[in-house]
C-alpha cells in the first residue's frame, strides 16, 4: 500500500493494514475498484444493534400489473440489514482497520422486494396510482417532480424504467443526470431527518447500480463526497473520503473537477483536501490560496524556536547532504500538510512524513536520477528537460562523433592487421575491442557511458571519488548488458527469453539484477537461446570502458563562474569551461590507486537537481516504527530496500542467507531485530540544549573540538641542521597535522550528530535493525544511534517514560556512579557513592555550564550529564520514587567475550573473573590482568630490566584494559601494540621517544598475563583455530569429482583451496567467512593499468584469515544470539529493550527484572552443548573433504613419504617428482578401492603405501603434525604474533584500533609501481603451502632440502607451467618485503581426510551458577 512508490505496492502492508491479499499478476487499482483484492476477513464499522440477518438470495415475483410509476411499489429498508453490503453505522463506534475490499455487490432486484421503506406519509396503495406512463418525457416529469416532493420510494421506481429503456434505446445521455438528481434526493432527505438510513442507500445505489456501467460525474462524485462527510464516525468517514477520491483520480481525471462543484461549500472543499491529505498543487488556484492563507495562522512547529546549528566548514557536500535529507523534519517548504495542521497522531501522516525523508535520501534521489536518465528515445538520447540534462545534452552531442570515429578506427587497424602491413599504435587494442563496440549505435553507447559514470558516483560516494577499476568496469558491463537485452528481444520461441512475452522482457529488463542472473543460469544450463551470447571476455569489457570514459573526460566540460571582469564597470561574470571529470591517483592504505573524480561545480549542480549524492545523507531515524522483517532483503524502511545481513561481496553469505529465509530459519533472528526496531527514541532536550550552547561557541569542550584549533608549529630548522633534527621536526610536524586532521574530522562527524538531533527533537523515531555476517545487531542509520559514541548516547532517551518506583531509583543510582568511573564496586557502595556525591550532581544538572562541573570528570561526561538531569527531576518531587523516567539504565558484561569462553570450556578460574561465579563484590579482570603484569616486571626490575624500570609505578588498570577486552575479539600483537602505546602518550613525564620500545615490553607482558588466567579459553581457542586451518585447506567432493571428470583431463589439472569456514548460530543464522584471496588481473588501459577482479566470482579462500578470525567471529556468533534472545524474552515482559552488543539498556524500573532474563537466556545458551554441536556440524558439512596435513620434511615418517613418492612417481610416470594432483590422484585411488564392494579391491587397497598410510603408521598426524599453535591468545604458530580476527564492526572508535591487522575488507584494487601484488606472501609463514597449491598446474608435491634460492631458480628450468612446491619454505612468489626466516625446518604436506580433533576436556564450572551471580552483567 505504501511501499508503492518505489516497487509496487508491499503486500506485507496490505495484511497488516487491511486483511486482504494481493493477486499476484495484478496492477494496484485503487480501493473502490473492481477485484484487485481477495477478501480474507469482512470489515464492518461496529454497531450497537446490528443483526444477523442475511439477504434473502432469491426475489419473490412482482405482481404482473405492478406499473413502475405507482407509488405503491415503493421500497421500504426498515426490515432488512443491510450491514452485509454496507456497514452500519453508530455514533459510538470503535476504531476498525480502514477498509481496502470494494463493497460487495448486490442482485438488484433485491432492491425492489420490500415495501413499507420511506415512512407512512410515502405509502401508497394500487387505487392511488393513476396509469402507466409509457412517454419517456413524461416519466422524466413525473420523475423530478417526485424528487422535488420528497417522493424518493417512487423516484426510484420510474428511475428503473428510464435505465431500462435508455440502455435498450443506446440512449444514456441523460442517465447521468437522472442518477444524480436522485442521489441528490437521497442526500437532502438524509440532511433534513438526520437519519443513516438514507445515507445507506446512496452508497449501495452508486456501487451497484451507477460504478459499472453508468459510472457517473463530477456531480456523481461531489455527492458522493458530500455524503461521506455526513457519516459521524471519523475512520469510516475518512475510509470512504480517500476511497472515492481515488476511485476519481484512477479514472484520470482531476480533483479540482469535483471540488468546484457548488455541491460542494468551501468550508465542505476544506475538509476534504484536510482528511485526503491532497496535495496543494493538486487544487485550484482559489483553494491553493485559502489553504495557504490558513496555514499561516497555524503555530510554526517548535522546530524552528531552536536556535540553529553553526556549520562547520568544509568542502565537501556532506552537511549539505545531511540538512537536504533531514528538510522534511526542518524545512516549512517540505513539512508535509502543514497547511492542514495534521494531528501528529495520525498513522497515515508519519508515514508521508517517513516516505519523505527517505525520498530525501542517498538511495531514493540515487532512484530518482536514474529514473530521469533512463527515459532516453528510442536512439538512446537523453531528455533535455532540466538545468543538468541540459549540460549533459552537450555532452552527448560531443561524444557521439568521438565514437562513431573510433568506428572507423577500428575497421581501419582490423584492415591493416588483414593485410599484415605496419600495424598504428593502439591498433591491438582497436581489433580486440572493434567488434563490440559496433554492436549498438554510438548515441545508445554515449548515453549509457553517461548514466553508468555518473550513476557508479552516486553509489559510491563523491567525496574520496571513485576508484578506476570499478568504473571501467562497470560501464564495460552495462553495454554488454544493453546488448544482451537488445538480443534477446530478437528471439522467437528459443530458450527461455524466446518463450517470454513482451511484458514479460520489459519486466525482466526493468531489475538488473534479475536479468543478470537469469542469463548466468541460462548459460549454465545450456540454454540454446545462449549459444550465440557469449559473456564478453573481461579484458574487452575493461578496455572498452576504459576508452569510453576517457572520450567522456575529454569532452565533457563544466561552466564556471570566475568572478566579475577586472576593470569592468558592467556586472558581466567570466565563465570558463573546466573538465567535468578528472583522473587522478590517491593512496589507500599504503596503495596507490587510480580515482576518478567529479568537478566540485558539477557536484553542485547535481545537488540543486535534488540529487543528494553523499552517503551520509542516508538511512536517517525512522518515523514510524520499522516494518517487520519477513525475507532476508524484506523489512526496516518503508521504501528503501533493506538487507537484513550486511554482506560484503560475499556470494555464498547471500546464498546461504538467502536459502535460510525461505525455509524459515531467520524468523527468530527476525522478530529479534524487530523488537529492536520497535523501541521509541527521542532526544533529550537538556542534553541537547547545552550541546548546542557548547557547539555554537566554536571552543574545545568535552571532546569536541574547536572550530579553530590553535596549533603552534615549530619553526622548520635550518638546511645545514643536524639531519636528526631535521626529521624529528618533520615527525612533529606530522603528528600535529594529522592531529589537526582528525579534530576537524571529529568536529564534522558532531556537526552531523547536533544536525540530525535537532531535526528529530521534538520528534519520536526508531532505528531499524539488521546484523553483520556473525549476526551481530547493528541499528542501519549510521551518524546518530545509540551504538555510537558518548555524546550519542547522551542526546538519546526512550521515548516511553516509565514510573521508577524505589528499586527503579536505586538503579538511577547506581548507573550514574557506572557513569562516573566508580563501577568496580558493590551495588551498595555505589549508591553510597551517589548519595555522596548528591550536591556536585545538582550542581551539575541545575548548573551545567556555569557551575562546578563535575560531570566534565568522567570518561563518559553526556551519558553522566543526562544521568545527573534525571536524578535531579527525580528528587525534585515529593515521591522521587513516581519519577517518570525517560532515561535508559545500561547493564554490561564484564569482558563478555571471556564469559563466553569460560562458559565454553567449564573455566572455574576464568568464569571467576568474569563474574559468572557468585560474589559479594563484582570481580574485574581488567584489574586482575593488571596485578599479574605489574608482579612481573617487578621481577624483571629486579634482574635490571631498562623497560621494567621506566615502567616503574605506570602500570594501571587503564593502560591494559582495551588490550584485554579486544584480546579475546582477535587484536593482533600490532594492534594490541599500538593500544598500549596509545595509553603510554597520556602519561606525563614519559619521554615519547621511548614509548615504542615499552609499549612492545609491556604488550608481550600482558598478552603472558591473559594466558595464565584464561588457560581453559586458550584450549578452545586452540581447537577452533585447529578446525579453521583444517577447513580452509581442505577440497571438497565435488571438487574431487571434477578432478576425475573427462572434462577435467582435457584442461590443466589443479587443485584449489576453496573451502570457506562455515557454522550455524543458536539463531539458526548460517555463518559463511568471507575472507578470499583476491584474483586481481591487470589489463593496460589508455586511461592506466587497471587492476581486476569479479566480485561475482568465488576465488580461493585466504587460509591465514579463515584460521584467525574463526574464533573471534565465533565468539561475536554467540553473543549476537545472547543479545537477541535476551531481546525477545524481554520485549514478551512488556519491557523495553535496547543494546549495544554485550550492554544491555531498559528503563530503571525494569532493571532486576531484565537481569533475570539476561542469566536464563546466557544459562539457556550454553545450556546447548554449544562445542559439541559445532563439531557434529562440522562432521556431517565436511564429510568426505580431505586435507592437507604439515609434518616435519626431515623426520623418519617424512623422509619415508619422500621416498615413496618418488618411488611412485618413477613407476608410474617415470619421473622423479608428483604433481599436486598426482599426488592427491593417488590418494584417491586408495580411497575408492578401500570403499568397494569387491573384496579384491579392499584387498588391493590394503597393499598400497600412499603418503597418508606411511603417516598413520608413524603414530598419526598426532605424533608428527607441525606444532602450528601455542597456547597464548592472540598469538601464532610457534609464538609468531599473527592476527585472530577483527574487531566487531561498530565497535567504539578507539586509538590505535587502526594498526589492528586482523582480517579486513580489502580493496578491490591491486598496488601498482611494483608493489607486492599479494600481501598475505609476506606475512606469517604458516600458510605459504597453500598459496603455492592456489597456483595450479604441473606443480611437484615431492619436498626435499633444497635450500630456497637453489630451488627458485631450479623453478625456471621447468618452465612456466610447471612450478615446483619443494616444500613450504620455497617456491612463493616473493615482494619487495622479506620473508620472517621460519623457525622450523623444512616441512611437506599429506593429503588425509577430514577429521576434527576431540574436545578439550570441559572444566568443572556450572554454568547454571550464575543465576546467582547478581554482578554477571552490572
Amino acid at each position: 500500500m505504501l511501499r508503492a512508490a518505489s516497487r509496487g505496492i508491499h503486500p506485507r502492508i496490505v495484511c497488516q493494514s487491511s486483511g486482504v491479499r494481493l493477486t499476484p499478476g495484478r496492477a494496484p487499482i485503487p480501493r473502490l475498484c473492481p477485484s484487485p483484492y481477495i477478501c480474507q476477513e469482512s470489515i464492518r464499522w461496529s454497531s450497537s444493534n446490528a443483526r444477523n440477518i442475511s439477504l434473502p438470495s432469491e426475489t419473490p415475483p412482482k405482481p404482473a400489473d405492478r406499473p413502475y410509476s405507482t407509488a405503491a411499489a415503493a421500497l421500504e429498508f426498515s426490515d432488512i440489514d443491510t450491514s452485509t453490503i454496507f456497514p452500519p453505522l453508530s455514533q459510538n463506534a470503535a476504531p476498525y482497520s480502514i477498509p481496502v475490499e470494494p463493497l460487495e455487490t448486490l442482485d438488484s432486484s433485491q432492491l425492489l422486494l420490500f415495501e413499507n421503506w420511506a415512512g407512512s406519509e410515502e405509502k401508497y396503495t394500487n387505487d392511488s396510482a393513476a396509469a402507466i406512463l409509457s412517454d419517456k418525457q413524461d416519466v422524466f416529469a413525473t420523475f423530478y417532480a417526485c424528487i422535488a416532493t420528497g417522493s424518493v420510494s417512487r423516484a426510484q421506481l420510474m428511475l428503473e424504467q428510464i435505465t431500462k429503456k435508455c440502455i435498450e434505446e443506446g440512449d444514456t445521455t441523460v442517465l447521468v443526470s437522472a442518477h444524480n438528481a436522485f442521489l441528490k434526493g437521497l442526500l437532502d432527505r438524509q440532511s433534513n431527518d438526520g437519519g443513516l438510513r438514507d445515507l445507506k442507500t446512496l452508497f449501495m445505489w452508486f456501487e451497484n447500480k451507477m460504478k459499472s456501467e453508468i459510472k457517473g460525474d463530477a456531480t456523481t462524485f461531489a455527492l458522493l463526497l458530500k455524503a461521506s462527510l455526513a457519516i459521524p464516525e471519523k475512520m469510516p468517514k475518512k475510509s470512504y473520503l480517500t476511497g472515492y477520491v481515488a476511485l476519481w483520480k484512477y479514472r484520470g481525471e482531476n480533483i479540482i473537477d469535483v471540488l468546484e462543484s457548488p455541491l460542494l461549500s468551501k468550508e465542505e472543499v476544506l475538509k476534504i483536501i484536510k482528511i485526503c491529505h491532497l496535495r496543494i498543487n493538486e487544487l485550484s488556484a482559489t483553494f491553493q490560496e485559502i489553504v495557504k492563507k490558513k496555514g499561516e495562522f497555524y503555530p510554526k512547529p517548535p522546530i524552528f524556536e531552536i536556535p540553529e546549528v553553526k556549520p562547520t566548514p568544509v568542502k565537501g557536500l556532506g552537511l549539505a547532504a545531511v540538512k537536504s535529507s533531514l528538510k522534511s523534519l526542518i524545512d516549512l517548504d517540505h513539512i508535509p500538510f502543514r497547511e492542514y495542521d495534521m494531528d501528529l497522531d495520525d498513522m497515515e501522516f508519519q508515514i508521508e512524513r517517513q516516505k519523505l525523508l527517505e525520498e530525501h535520501s542517498f538511495s531514493s534521489a540515487q532512484e530518482r536520477w536514474k529514473k530521469d536518465f533512463e527515459k532516453l528515445s528510442e536512439r538512446g538520447v537523453i531528455i533535455p528537460n532540466q538545468e543538468i540534462n541540459s549540460l549533459l545534452w552537450g555532452w552527448h552531442q560531443a561524444l557521439v562523433p568521438l565514437i562513431e570515429e573510433e568506428i572507423q578506427r577500428t575497421r581501419i587497424a582490423e584492415a591493416l592487421t588483414a593485410q599484415a602491413r605496419e600495424v598504428p599504435a593502439g591498433s591491438v587494442d582497436r581489433c580486440l575491442y572493434g567488434p563490440f563496440l559496433r554492436l549498438m549505435e554510438p548515441e545508445k553507447i554515449a548515453a549509457i557511458t553517461m548514466i553508468e559514470l555518473l550513476q557508479a558516483h552516486t553509489m559510491n560516494g563523491v567525496g574520496t571519488g571513485l576508484k578506476t577499476s570499478r568504473a571501467v568496469l562497470q560501464v564495460g558491463r552495462e553495454i554488454e548488458l544493453e546488448n544482451l537485452a537488445r538480443q534477446v528481444q530478437k528471439q522467437k520461441d528459443e530458450g527461455v527469453f524466446g518463450r517470454m512475452s513482451r511484458a514479460e522482457l520489459t519486466e525482466i529488463f526493468q531489475d538488473k539484477e534479475a536479468f543478470r542472473q537469469l542469463v548466468a543460469k541460462s548459460r549454465r544450463e545450456g540454454d540454446p537461446g545462449m549459444e550465440e551470447l557469449p559473456e564478453w571476455p573481461l579484458p574487452v569489457k575493461v578496455k572498452l570502458g576504459a576508452l569510453l570514459i576517457s572520450m567522456l573526460m575529454h569532452v565533457a566540460k563544466i561552466p564556471v563562474e570566475a568572478g566579475s571582469i577586472e576593470g569592468s564597470e558592467s556586472s558581466e561574470k567570466i565563465v570558463q569551461n573546466f573538465p567535468a571529470f578528472h583522473h587522478c591517483y590517491e593512496y589507500l592504505q599504503g596503495r596507490r590507486i587510480g580515482v576518478i573524480k567529479l568537478h566540485p561545480e558539477l557536484i553542485r549542480r547535481l545537488g540543486m537537481d535534488n540529487l543528494n549524492f553523499i552517503a551520509m545523507g542516508k538511512s536517517l531515524p525512522m518515523v514510524v516504527s520499522p516494518l517487520p522483517w519477513t525475507d532476508w532483503n524484506e523489512g526496516g524502511y518503508f521504501y528503501t530496500r533493506s538487507k537484513v545481513v550486511r554482506i560484503k561481496e560475499s556470494i555464498e553469505q547471500k546464498q546461504y542467507v538467502k536459502a535460510a529465509a525461505r525455509k524459515g530459519h531467520l524468523d527468530q533472528l527476525f522478530a529479534g531485530l524487530d523488537v529492536l526496531g520497535r523501541t521509541a527514541w527521542k532526544i533529550n532536550r537538556r542534553v541537547f540544549e547545552v550541546v548546542l550552547e557548547v557547539w555554537n561557541k566554536g571552543e574545545e569542550f568535552a571532546e569536541i573540538p574547536p572550530v579553530e584549533p590553535g596549533v603552534d608549529y615549530p619553526p622548520e630548522p635550518e638546511p645545514s641542521a643536524n639531519p636528526k633534527v631535521r626529521w624529528e621536526w618533520g615527525q612533529e610536524m606530522k603528528r600535529l597535522h594529522t592531529a589537526q586532521k582528525n579534530a576537524h574530522s571529529t568536529r564534522c562527524d558532531v556537526n552531523f550528530k547536533i544536525e540530525i538531533a535537532r531535526a528529530f527533537l521534538f520528534e519520536k523515531f526508531y532505528f531499524p535493525h539488521n546484523v553483520d555476517f556473525r549476526g551481530r545487531a547493528y541499528p542501519i542509520s549510521p551518524n546518530l544511534n545509540h551504538i555510537g559514541n558518548d555524546l550519542s548516547r547522551g542526546l538519546l532517551m526512550f521515548a516511553e517514560a516509565k514510573e521508577v518506583g524505589e528499586p527503579g531509583l536505586r538503579w538511577m543510582k547506581i548507573h550514574l556512579a557506572n557513569l562516573a568511573g566508580y563501577d568496580k564496586a558493590s551495588f551498595t557502595d555505589r549508591v553510597r557513592f551517589t548519595d555522596e556525591h548528591l550536591e556536585d550532581i545538582l550542581d551539575s544538572a541545575q548548573k551545567p555550564l556555569s557551575g562546578r562541573q563535575w560531570w566534565l570528570k568522567s570518561e563518559d561526561p553526556w551519558q553522566l550529564l543526562a544521568s545527573c538531569f534525571a536524578l535531579d527531576e527525580a528528587l525534585l518531587l515529593d515521591r522521587p520514587a513516581e519519577y517518570k523516567c525517560h532515561l535508559p539504565v545500561a547493564q554490561d558484561g564484564t569482558c563478555n567475550g571471556l564469559q563466553h569462553y569460560a562458559a565454553l570450556g567449564g573455566d572455574v578460574a576464568g568464569a571467576r573473573q568474569v563474574n559468572l561465579e557468585p560474589s559479594d563484590r563484582p570481580q574485574d579482570v581488567y584489574t586482575g590482568v593488571a596485578e599479574l603484569v605489574k608482579a612481573s616486571v617487578r621481577l624483571d626490575q629486579e634482574k635490571g630490566n631498562p623497560e621494567a624500570m621506566a615502567l616503574e609505578g605506570l602500570v594501571t588498570r587503564k593502560v591494559v584494559k582495551q588490550t584485554v577486552m579486544t584480546n579475546v575479539y582477535g587484536v593482533t600483537f600490532i594492534g594490541a601494540r599500538a593500544q598500549i602505546e596509545n595509553q603510554l602518550k597520556h602519561i606525563e613525564g614519559l619521554d615519547r621517544k621511548d614509548i615504542p620500545r615499552l609499549s612492545l615490553y609491556l604488550t608481550k607482558k600482558v598478552f603472558d598475563s591473559v594466558q595464565e588466567m584464561f588457560s581453559g579459553a586458550s584450549a578452545i581457542q586452540n581447537w577452533l583455530v585447529t578446525c579453521a586451518k583444517k577447513i580452509s585447506r581442505s577440497v571438497g567432493p565435488n571438487q574431487l569429482e571434477h578432478l576425475g571428470s573427462p572434462a577435467a583431463a582435457k584442461r590443466k589439472r589443479s587443485v584449489h583451496l576453496m573451502t570457506s569456514v562455515i557454522w550455524t548460530t543458536p539463531l539458526r543464522l548460517p555463518v559463511v567467512q568471507p575472507y578470499r584471496t583476491i584474483a586481481s588481473a591487470i589489463i593496460s588501459t589508455n586511461l592506466q593499468n587497471v587492476y581486476i577482479n569479479d566480485p561475482r566470482v568465488i576465488n580461493k579462500v585466504d587460509s591465514r584469515k579463515q584460521m584467525t578470525a574463526f574464533p573471534p567471529n565465533f565468539i561475536h556468533s554467540l553473543d549476537a544470539s545472547h543479545m537477541l534472545l535476551s531481546a525477545l524474552n524481554c520485549d514478551a515482559s512488556g519491557l523495553t529493550f535496547a543494546s549495544v552488543h554485550d550492554s544491555f539498556w531498559t528503563h530503571p524500573s525494569d532493571v532486576d527484572e531484565m537481569n533475570r532474563i539476561l542469566r536464563d537466556a546466557f544459562v539457556a545458551l550454553h545450556g546447548k552443548e554449544l562445542m559439541q554441536n559445532l563439531k557434529a556440524e562440522f562432521e556431517e558439512r565436511y564429510k568426505g573433504f580431505r586435507t592437507l596435513a604439515k609434518i616435519m620434511s626431515d623426520s623418519e615418517c617424512g623422509r619415508e613419504i619422500k621416498q615413496a613418492r618418488h618411488n611412485y612417481a618413477q613407476k608410474k610416470f617415470g619421473r622423479r617428482k608428483l604433481t599436486v594432483v598426482e599426488d592427491l590422484e593417488w590418494e584417491l585411488e586408495r580411497w575408492n578401492l578401500m570403499q568397494s564392494p569387491s573384496a579384491s579391491d579392499r584387498k588391493k587397497a590394503a597393499k598400497m603405501e600412499t603418503p597418508s598410510v606411511i603417516l598413520e603408521k608413524h603414530g598419526g598426524l598426532e605424533a608428527n603434525e607441525l606444532p602450528e599453535n601455542t597456547a597464548k591468545l592472540g598469538s601464532g604458530p610457534s609464538g609468531e604474533i599473527t592476527s585472530f580476527g577483527d574487531q566487531g564492526e561498530g565497535e567504539e572508535s578507539m586509538a590505535g584500533q587502526g594498526a589492528i591487522l586482523g582480517p579486513a575488507e580489502e580493496n578491490d584494487d591491486v598496488p601498482e609501481d611494483g608493489d607486492p601484488l599479494d600481501e598475505g606472501m609476506v606475512l606469517a609463514h604458516m600458510e605459504e603451502d597453500s598459496m603455492v597449491l592456489n597456483t595450479g598446474g604441473d606443480e611437484d608435491a615431492d619436498i626435499d632440502d633444497t635450500p630456497m634460492k637453489k630451488r627458485l631458480r631450479g623453478r625456471g628450468k621447468l618452465g612456466e607451467d610447471e612450478k615446483t612446491i619443494s616444500d613450504d619454505n620455497g617456491s612463493i612468489k616473493m615482494g619487495k618485503a622479506s620473508r620472517p626466516k621460519p623457525t622450523y625446518g623444512p616441512t611437506l604436506n599429506v593429503w588425509m581426510e577430514l577429521t576434527f580433533p576431540e574436545l578439550p576436556p570441559k572444566g568443572e564450572f556450572d554454568v547454571s551458577k550464575l543465576k546467582r551471580s547478581e554482578y554477571f552483567f552490572s
